[in-house]
C-alpha cells in the first residue's frame, strides 16, 4: 500500500470534466479476467457517480497509474439467519429481517499495470478507510459484497475476514458475504 492513494471519481470527474475523465479511465484501464468489472468502471461508473448512486474511487500509484477501483454504495437486503445472527448484525436493535447495508459493490484490477502491486488485502484497507469515513457520518453495521459463487473466490474473501451470508432473492447466482468492522 506504499505510495499509493485513494482518489475519488467524482472529484476527478468535477475537475476534468466527464469526457476527459471518461477518456482517461478507457486510456489506463483493463480487466479482461472480469468484464464485468471492466464495464462497469468504463460505461457506468460516472452516470452512477453524477446521480449520487454509488461512489468510485480509484487507487493509485504516485505515477499516476490506477492500480485498482471499488465502488460503494448502501443496499437493503432481506436475510434468512438465526435469530442470533440477526441479534448479531443488527447489534439487538431489531428483529425485522431487512437490513440497510453498506456494499463494496465493485472491486476490480488493473491489467495495464505491469507487475501491479495491489494485493486484495491492500484494496480492503482503502475500502475500509473509505467505508470508516462513511460509518462515523452515516453509521451503518453491517458490508457486504457479491461475487461469483466459486470456490478460490471466496476463499480468497473468507480469509479476508467475511463470511457466507444467506439472504433471500440473490442475483445471478451471486454469494453474498459480510463482515462487522470494528473500525
Amino acid at each position: 500500500m506504499c505510495n499509493q492513494k485513494t482518489l475519488s471519481l467524482y472529484g476527478l470527474v468535477k475537475e476534468l470534466g466527464i469526457e476527459k475523465t471518461q477518456l482517461f479511465l478507457e486510456q489506463a484501464f483493463s480487466c479482461s479476467r472480469n468484464k464485468d468489472v471492466e464495464s462497469f468502471l468504463l460505461n457506468k461508473a460516472i452516470r452512477f457517480e453524477t446521480a449520487l448512486a454509488a461512489a468510485t474511487h480509484l487507487i493509485i500509484n504516485e505515477q499516476g497509474d490506477i492500480l485498482a477501483y471499488f465502488t460503494l454504495s448502501f443496499k437493503e437486503i432481506e436475510v434468512e439467519v438465526s435469530k442470533s445472527q440477526l441479534k448479531k448484525l443488527t447489534a439487538g436493535l431489531s428483529n425485522d429481517s431487512h437490513l440497510r447495508v453498506l456494499l463494496i459493490g465493485q472491486i476490480g484490477k488493473n491489467e495495464k499495470v505491469i507487475d501491479n502491486p495491489a494485493k486484495l488485502p491492500d484494496i480492503l484497507n482503502h475500502i475500509y478507510a473509505q467505508l470508516y469515513k462513511a460509518q462515523r457520518v452515516l453509521g451503518g453495521r453491517v458490508v457486504i459484497l457479491e461475487c461469483e459463487n466459486t470456490p478460490k473466490l471466496l476463499e480468497l474473501y473468507k480469509q479476508n475476514k467475511f463470511q457466507i451470508l444467506n439472504t433471500i432473492g440473490s442475483e445471478n447466482g451471486l454469494k453474498t458475504l459480510f463482515f462487522i468492522p470494528d473500525f
